[in-house]
């Protein structure tokens, strides 16, 4: 799978510089080939870590999707990443450091925007789509039923006469149910999530705003999100403490961050070198005491804030103790009741 990643990756920047002294729409174009790329890689090996996963034979669920999730996001990471870091520190076709930013600063925000349109497209777009195919393919077997004589309007009403008023409630409401397409899967959400946060942070001195962007587009997000929770299929509910494995997704990721943006101020601009003199020494030096010293800052952060306030640890130790005597002690009576 990373074979193919690279082989498509090579195949793009091979097409990119067959054009000489290429216009910005010409890099534009490239990153939105990009991007699509992305996006039908990222699908395709979906399916395959959902059919690898499963062999694997899980005995929890949380085990079954901590798993996936470590398959995927690898798997993501170089797919969506890896030509924003080719871009930044081993394509040598740029005249100074000021083109490459440049170049970096298109391709990211192109990558970016262009994620965004096609995710939230598929979002809206497939679950109407879905209910739209489902109502046609309906009425066309009512159709031909009632054509061939199999189903009458006597029958529809002789169906609808037997059904009290709360069957009917109840009937429709799975007939409903049935015709909507299902729930996005959260994985899929995550996943999009996880990378516009590294969108955001992983080159975001280069293009400062971008924390700002994806603040829009959360927002948008969440009307989306809530549109695909009223017209699409209940979700399913599983039990899960906190989101799992994401969260050392996300630690890795400020702690990648770190060593990017760093290295981008060093060694791809002249800030550093007008602070402490020229000389590549001087700048490697620079380089880790200042990438010990950020992540010495992140490790003091994430350790000294609490994670939850004392609201939550109350409602937490409320929600336990409430489970521990209402719930489990009536299940442990009903049990030896049985047995009895």
């Amino acid at each position: 799978c990373m074979a193919v990643v690279i082989a498509c990756v090579v195949s793009i920047w091979i097409l990119k510089n067959a054009k000489k002294n290429d216009p910005p729409t010409w890099s534009i174009f490239i990153g939105v080939l990009n991007a699509v790329e992305i996006q039908i890689l990222n699908a395709l090996y979906t399916k395959l870590a959902v059919m690898l996963n499963g062999w694997e034979n899980h005995r929890l669920q949380f085990d079954y999707y901590n798993h996936l999730v470590i398959k995927r996001i690898c798997f993501i990471v170089v797919n969506s990443f890896n030509s924003l870091f080719y871009i930044a520190f081993y394509e040598d076709d740029f005249e100074s450091d000021d083109d490459r930013l440049n170049a970096v600063r298109i391709q990211l925000l192109t990558l970016f925007i262009t994620a965004i349109l096609i995710q939230n497209s598929m979002e809206i777009g497939i679950p109407w789509l879905v209910y739209w195919v489902k109502q046609k393919l309906q009425a066309r077997k009512m159709a031909k039923e009632k054509e061939q004589g199999l189903l009458t309007e006597a029958d529809e009403e002789a169906q609808h006469a037997e059904r009290t008023k709360d069957e009917q409630m109840v009937f429709n409401d799975i007939k409903s149910q049935m015709e909507r397409s299902p729930t996005p899967s959260l994985l899929d959400n995550m996943a999009e999530v996880v990378i516009l946060h590294g969108y955001i942070i992983l080159f975001v001195v280069i293009f400062p705003l971008m924390p700002l962007l994806c603040l829009i587009n959360n927002y948008f997000e969440i009307g989306i999100d809530y549109y695909n929770l009223r017209v699409s299929q209940r979700p399913i509910p599983f039990s899960s403490n906190g989101i799992g494995v994401w969260k050392q997704v996300l630690a890795l990721f400020n702690i990648v961050a770190v060593f990017s943006n760093m290295a981008l101020l060093t060694f791809r601009t002249s800030l550093v070198s007008q602070l402490i003199g020229e000389g590549s020494t001087r700048s490697l030096i620079f380089y880790f005491l200042a990438c010990i010293i950020l992540i010495g800052f992140q490790l003091i952060l994430r350790n000294g804030i609490d994670d939850a306030s004392e609201e939550t640890k109350y409602a937490r130790k409320r929600q336990e103790q409430c489970e521990k005597y209402l719930v489990r002690a009536t299940v442990k009576q009903q049990a030896k009741a049985s047995n009895a």
